[in-house]
């Protein structure tokens, strides 16, 4: 299976993976031309083999997503909150047009993948993972599509580089909800680090990449600026926090306590 990467940087094209052919255009147009051009010149065999190709993504899609329901059943109850609970919750109580804004970091970004089905245009916006980016996307999200309710999934060490964006939306009464997935610590580094050490016999003591004391707590920062907050560490505080934020007609924020373990993925 070829890979084709459409992109308009130059510089990244073929710089994360080896592609077979690389596109200078915009995605969205280039995707269209691709599209076009191959209804035109395929061939009845080769239309079947796209069609039954399609068909075996479209089922291995269904397993994994029952695989995904099975695993969220068995993390349900867990204390402290699993971070595929809080995505099952956060996908049960969304506005079905609600727009998106980070995934929750390597806590969140699978059961993201997992769990959530968006169907509409411009659902989701990830900044390209930028530091510091959830925060204030979703502010700005929220300006340029008023009509739809925006909800940012922050990490609680990322967000500290931008955490002036809670002044910002207090300021201007502008309505989002903030969803934190705080694990306590610096997850991606650990994982970084379990991946350069390998099978190797050494073993890492993940210096500087928890956060100790005092705590990372964003609902006391939101707190602050008289945002609307909730601090939950227990399962049953959960839905009820997330259903008073999401109602609440101006900015808001819910700061989850989660697991602070890690799974190489």
């Amino acid at each position: 299976c070829a890979l084709v990467h459409i992109d308009l940087d130059m510089y990244s094209m073929g710089k994360d993976y080896p592609a077979a052919h690389c596109i200078y255009a915009d995605p969205k147009w280039g995707a269209r031309d691709l599209h076009d051009t191959l209804d035109r010149v395929l061939t009845p065999n080769q239309r079947s083999e796209a069609q039954r190709r399609a068909g075996a993504v479209a089922q291995r899609t269904a397993d994994a997503r029952a695989r995904a329901e099975a695993q969220l059943k068995a993390e349900w109850d867990k204390n402290p909150i699993s971070a595929l609970r809080l995505m099952g919750e956060i996908r049960d109580l969304a506005p079905k047009n609600a727009v998106f804004v980070g995934a929750g970091g390597t806590s969140g970004r699978a059961p993201f993948g997992q769990l959530m089905n968006l169907t509409e245009p411009d659902s989701f916006y990830e900044g390209g993972a930028a530091l510091g980016f959830p925060l204030p996307g979703t502010l700005g999200a929220a300006l340029a599509l008023p009509d739809r309710p925006v909800i940012g999934l922050l990490r609680e060490g990322d967000s500290m580089y931008s955490i002036q964006g809670l002044w910002t939306a207090a300021h201007y009464s502008i309505p989002c909800t903030w969803i934190v997935f705080n694990n306590a610590s610096y997850r991606i580094l650990k994982l970084g680090m379990v991946r350069y050490l390998g099978e190797t016999p050494r073993k890492s003591e993940f210096l500087g990449m928890d956060f100790g004391e005092p705590a990372l707590d964003i609902s006391k920062q939101a707190a602050v600026w008289g945002i609307h907050n909730a601090k939950v560490t227990h399962p049953e505080e959960l839905r009820p926090a997330l259903q008073a934020a999401l109602a609440h007609p101006g900015p808001s924020l819910v700061d989850v306590s989660i697991e602070t373990g890690y799974r190489n993925v």
